[in-house]
């Protein structure tokens, strides 16, 4: 199963929050290691929030298109990581072990991203 970063321009409009979804462990993962600054290392630049700064909704936002026109996001409220999705239901899997697929891909790039950053400052 794969996922796709989508472009900057090409965030998908009515996502729901989905974070209920979310076994316990898996919660609490993204709250341990999914931050805003973890995200820009691991998929570069997010889109703006979509509130204006001195709203709850001030850091960036990630999209990713996933299998079967599924859309994922990764946002932010008041610091804290959001999982948003929709049509996230697939004939093989429940939509928790979707998510979980999701949630370990995306902590997989934040673990790399991590690694090559502590390689570049090792090296210099």
């Amino acid at each position: 199963m794969s996922f796709a970063l989508l472009n900057r321009g090409n965030k998908k409009n009515t996502l729901y929050d989905i974070t209920s979804i979310l076994s316990y462990e898996d919660r609490h993962l993204m709250n341990e290691y999914i931050n805003s600054n973890t995200m820009e290392l691991a998929f570069g630049e997010g889109s703006p929030g979509l509130l204006k700064k001195d709203d709850k909704y001030e850091d960036p936002e990630w999209y990713f298109e996933g299998p079967k026109d599924s859309i994922f996001g990764i946002t932010f409220l008041f610091g804290s990581p959001i999982l948003r999705g929709k049509n996230i239901k697939t004939t093989v899997m429940t939509t928790g072990e979707v998510t979980s697929m999701f949630i370990s891909y995306i902590l997989k790039e934040i673990e790399k991203s991590l690694c090559l950053s502590d390689l570049r400052k090792n090296s210099g």
